[in-house]
């Protein structure tokens, strides 16, 4: 398949390893070399795994995924392939929002 063919890319992330899956138009999936090490390919994250991660898009357009691991959080720029600019781990109530029913363990 050809790049301008792809339909949708998921990761998904399982200890410290993750998947990239390219889903195509013609339905085919892709899911070629992975499984691959976090802490190899995402410079700055936890290499022992998250407990979530959320996909946002800022208003500004920047896409970004923001991961969770106990009460801390990263922002991942998308488009720069990296963390954040300054953006290093802090509390998730810095975010603006709390989530129901998240606690430390």
């Amino acid at each position: 398949n050809k790049d301008g063919d792809k339909k949708d890319v998921l990761y998904v992330f399982k200890d410290k390893e993750y998947w990239r899956l390219e889903l195509y138009n013609d339905g085919k999936l892709s899911t070629g070399g992975y499984p691959k090490n976090i802490a190899a390919n995402w410079s700055g994250l936890p290499d022992s795994g998250f407990d979530a991660a959320m996909a946002y898009t800022l208003a500004s357009g920047a896409k970004t995924i923001y991961f969770f691991k106990g009460d801390k959080h990263w922002r991942w720029d998308m488009g720069l392939n990296r963390l954040w600019s300054g953006y290093a781990a802090g509390k998730n109530t810095a975010l603006g929002f709390k989530f129901p029913g998240h606690r430390k363990r």
